[in-house]
């Protein structure tokens, strides 16, 4: 790891990490891995707020297992809030039912938030959701399941890999069960730490497309300039740069070795 590099850690002195997204817990693995990297402070701004939808359907769906070949996860709040649907008692049958089929995943959190579930994750290693569709195709190749693949997601899902899964014959339930608005305290948030940026370098970390839609006009009228911005991934990446914002930095994977790689490579 990029971070564990003494002279890479020196080169990051004297810099803040602003993530722009909740903390996961005491331990966030981010935080952390920015710390040891040298970063002076980092700070967690959160940019999205989650409401749930669809909860009945989405309920009936994951108590009937049996309906479907497998079920697929491109984000940790879509296993959040399939759990939140569930009763106590339901979680545990659903778990041993679920066992019995492939779980699909993108990106190592998913899987982490799927194995805190009893269940076996399928795809940690992809990074995106074009990568697990190819995975998703090679699993079932060359037959096709009569059955479809459950897809719980947001409302403002891509269309990537559904196109994908449908364009290779797979079936597949779309079933948006939250919706992604933008978090009350945002622009505040960033107001605070507005007079540490105008004495210090500072990154900025974008961790989807919502965030940036939602994110990125209070970022540069909070920082206005001399800022730096990394992404997670290539998608997030992509809509930065289409929203006028090419990212100095972006992670080959969405986990926080990979983003410290790809930012201390910036930094030396």
């Amino acid at each position: 790891m990029a971070s564990a590099d003494g002279s890479l850690a020196v080169a990051a002195q004297s810099r803040i990490a602003v993530l722009l997204r909740a903390p996961k817990g005491p331990e966030d693995p981010y935080y952390n891995a920015l710390s040891v990297a040298g970063f002076q402070s980092v700070h967690f701004v959160p940019v999205l707020h989650y409401e749930h939808m669809n909860q009945d359907e989405l309920r009936s769906d994951i108590l009937s297992s049996d309906k479907f070949s497998g079920i697929v996860f491109t984000s940790g709040t879509a296993v959040e809030v399939c759990v939140s649907s569930l009763t106590e008692h339901e979680r545990g049958r659903v778990t041993e039912r679920w066992k019995q089929l492939p779980v699909f995943v993108v990106g190592k959190a998913t899987a982490q938030a799927v194995r805190g579930l009893g269940l076996s994750p399928t795809g940690s290693h992809s990074g995106n959701a074009e990568t697990l569709s190819k995975l998703i195709i090679e699993h079932f190749c060359p037959g096709v399941p009569t059955k479809p693949l459950l897809f719980p997601c947001g409302a403002l899902r891509r269309e990537t890999l559904p196109v994908a899964l449908e364009g290779a014959g797979l079936p597949l339930k779309c079933l948006a069960c939250y919706k992604t608005l933008p978090h009350p305290d945002l622009q505040g948030r960033l107001r605070e730490l507005s007079p540490q940026a105008e004495v210090e370098s500072v990154w900025v970390v974008f961790y989807s497309p919502s965030g940036v839609n939602f994110a990125l006009d209070c970022v540069l009228k909070t920082f206005k300039s001399g800022f730096k911005v990394a992404a997670i991934g290539a998608t997030t990446g992509d809509s930065l740069s289409k929203a006028g914002c090419r990212p100095d930095a972006v992670a080959k994977l969405p986990n926080h070795d990979s983003l410290t790689e790809a930012i201390l490579e910036c930094c030396i």
